[in-house]
């Protein structure tokens, strides 16, 4: 196992944002889901099976708040990784606290998160968990992409919290919370016109594929160490769709910088800052 001893502008630096750990247990059965099916094998995969991330591309890192990431290829594009300690003490609940509370506050430390907000909670009717909906709109750079995200919160026998994410399809809430989800969209497009930077390519593109977990384990030197595994496709046709989810150094600016903005929030949820 490996030891925990680390010493703006762009979403795409930071959807992923976040953080996997070193993956010391393993089971041969699915011990948390999401709605979409595919996602959740990958990602029980991911945490699970020993030999998953055999052929990805490995950068270990020190003196950060993270220590590796990964970028396994997939699909025309990549499975993300990024794992840390954040490089001090953390209890697993106010990590997990943060992640599934506070995603709202992303755009007080992070510059690609134009604007995000918490649309509601509650117990999935499906996943039988507990949930919260938010929807975010991104800096990825080149053009700026929107969605909706359901996280989920499961708590493992060994410890672990796995809190896995998804894209809310239109099938996922009620026809009032639908129309209440696309009024907000448009609220918040519209009030980030002026601080959105003029581009090139014009569209706000939606998120075409998205899923993906943090996972808030022990730590060997520090009190808990966080992974994050994420999946992202853009919308739209044209190759800037692409860009984003294929270009590696991207990616791993991107989750670097993600990982930075909830080592951030953790301390403002730590501190009483931030609350629900």
């Amino acid at each position: 196992m490996k030891h925990c001893n680390v010493t703006r502008r762009r979403l795409i630096q930071g959807v992923g944002a976040s953080v996997l750990l070193p993956l010391p247990v393993w089971a041969s059965e699915k011990e948390f889901a999401i709605r979409n099916k595919k996602g959740s094998d990958i990602l029980n995969r991911a945490l699970f099976e020993k030999s998953f991330w055999d052929d990805s591309t490995k950068t270990q890192y020190s003196q950060k708040n993270h220590d590796e990431i990964r970028l396994k290829s997939m699909d025309n594009g990549y499975l993300t990784y990024i794992s840390g300690c954040g490089d001090r003490d953390f209890s697993i609940e106010n990590v997990a606290e943060a992640v599934f509370w506070h995603q709202k506050e992303l755009p007080n430390h992070m510059a690609g998160a134009v604007a995000c907000t918490l649309l509601g909670s509650g117990t999935d009717s499906v996943i039988q968990q507990k949930y919260t909906d938010t929807f975010l709109l991104g800096d990825f750079d080149f053009f700026y992409s929107t969605y909706f995200q359901r996280m989920y919160r499961f708590d493992l026998a060994d410890g672990r919290v796995v809190l896995p994410f998804e894209i809310i399809p239109r099938s996922f809430v009620s026809s009032e919370e639908w129309k209440m989800f696309q009024g907000r969209k448009q609220e918040l497009i519209e009030s980030t016109k002026d601080k959105r930077r003029g581009f090139l390519f014009g569209d706000v593109l939606d998120m075409a594929e998205l899923y993906g977990m943090y996972v808030v384990s022990p730590g060997d030197v520090h009190k808990s160490r966080v992974t994050m595994i994420a999946r992202l496709r853009f919308g739209g046709d044209s190759w800037i769709a692409d860009f984003g989810s294929k270009l590696p150094f991207v990616l791993r600016a991107g989750l670097a910088n993600g990982f930075r903005a909830h080592v951030d929030i953790v301390k403002k949820v730590m501190s009483g800052t931030y609350k629900r």
